[in-house]
């Protein structure tokens, strides 16, 4: 499995995270984030980016100086598109997390405890996906269509069908069934995800939502380490970019939570990187498409995103 990871990039992807998740952390604790939501949501997306930029430049150096400039010109291109990719494929798994913490009726307070465990463990899961996928893919390279053909098929649904997630929430026949089969307080109960009552074990609707955050994570996180597998197949790559989107997410979260009902049309910018990416894997042996490219592609199609949302949605109040 060949990789540009040294020990050295290796250390400093970890440092960096370590460092970020700490102070996330230490904010969270002083209640700074919940004073302030916005405010802080935008300082970490900034703090964050700054922290993409500082590793691209790190990655960047070191595969100049151990291996050639123009590898290096590559391999920082792939991670920043790889990052950039996933930062922008997320948005559809955060319009879940509204869409739950909504119908559970779960405060902000609550929300960021929920996400802290949601983001630790789709560190876990993706990390081994990654792995089972470029494992595979190294020996059945056929594997990459499949994904590619699961891009389009959920690329063309955004497009084209209307999102039923509200209403499955609503005729809330699967929901009744867990109820049925696990016992659930019916209101919350702090922040706790278990309490003992009368003798009995409960789980919280904050643990159902945590468990249900995550499951949707890991749906999402096939669409996404697909399409990043169509620009790299190293898994170096893919791990730090993968994980520095998902460490970013819960700012990103907070900060789209104050325009949630105004950005409908980015999840069409979604549905047409999907349909492009797809493109991408199944004319790989007939037309070549540049790392460079493919970034500005990407930036193009979010960009005229944000721009119509804007002009559409910025002046009404909804």
């Amino acid at each position: 499995m060949h990789t540009v990871g040294t020990p050295f990039l290796w250390m400093s992807f970890s440092v960096l995270s370590i460092v970020m998740i700490a102070i996330d952390m230490g904010l969270q604790k002083k209640n700074i984030l919940v004073k302030h939501p916005l405010k802080s949501a935008i300082l970490l997306s900034l703090v964050w980016l700054g922290i993409v930029l500082l590793f691209s430049t790190i990655l960047w150096f070191s595969i100049e100086k151990n291996i050639s400039y123009d590898t290096a010109n590559i391999k920082t291109l792939s991670f920043f598109s790889s990052y950039c990719l996933e930062q922008f494929l997320s948005i559809d798994n955060i319009f879940i997390w509204f869409l739950l913490f909504r119908y559970f009726s779960i405060p902000v307070i609550y929300q960021r405890k929920v996400l802290v465990y949601g983001v630790l463990g789709a560190i876990v899961f993706r990390i081994i996906i990654i792995f089972s996928g470029n494992w595979l893919l190294s020996k059945f390279h056929w594997i990459l269509y499949v994904f590619s053909f699961i891009l389009l098929y959920t690329g063309i649904k955004i497009l084209f069908y209307e999102d039923k997630n509200i209403e499955i929430l609503k005729d809330n026949h699967w929901m009744s069934v867990i109820y049925k089969q696990l016992r659930i307080t019916n209101k919350l109960q702090g922040d706790k995800f278990f309490i003992w009552k009368d003798g009995l074990f409960f789980f919280t609707p904050l643990f159902l939502v945590s468990i249900l955050i995550e499951l949707s994570d890991i749906i999402f996180a096939i669409d996404s380490i697909s399409a990043i597998f169509s620009i790299t197949m190293d898994p170096f790559i893919i791990i730090t970019s993968n994980l520095l989107a998902i460490l970013n997410l819960r700012s990103v979260y907070f900060l789209l939570s104050y325009c949630e009902k105004k950005i409908n049309i980015i999840k069409y910018g979604i549905g047409f990187i999907l349909i492009f990416i797809s493109f991408k894997i199944l004319t790989e042996h007939f037309l070549y498409i540049p790392e460079y490219f493919y970034l500005i592609i990407i930036g193009i199609i979010l960009g005229v995103s944000i721009f119509l949302n804007i002009v559409i949605y910025g002046k009404k109040d909804i």
